[in-house]
C-alpha cells in the first residue's frame, strides 16, 4: 500500500512568532514546527484538532489558523 503524498493546508502560529505547521496525507493529519515532523494521533479527525496536538507535542499554544490554499 502507498503511502498519500502530505499537502500543506495551513498553520496554526502565535504573537510570538511560533509557527506549527499542518498537513494531510490521506485520513492522516501531520504538524511539524522547527526541525520536527509529527503524525497526529488516529482520534485526529480535523483541523481544529490539530491545535490541540501541536500543545501536547510541542508544547505550543498557537491560537491563530491560516488556512493555504
Amino acid at each position: 500500500m502507498a503511502r498519500a503524498k502530505r499537502q500543506l493546508i495551513g498553520k496554526w502560529n502565535n504573537d510570538d512568532g511560533d509557527t506549527v505547521w499542518v498537513y494531510k496525507a490521506g485520513r492522516s493529519f501531520w504538524i511539524s514546527y522547527g526541525d520536527g515532523d509529527h503524525l497526529c494521533h488516529p482520534s485526529i479527525r480535523n483541523v481544529s484538532d490539530t491545535k490541540r496536538e501541536a500543545l501536547i507535542v510541542f508544547n505550543i499554544n498557537a491560537p491563530n489558523f491560516v488556512s493555504i490554499g
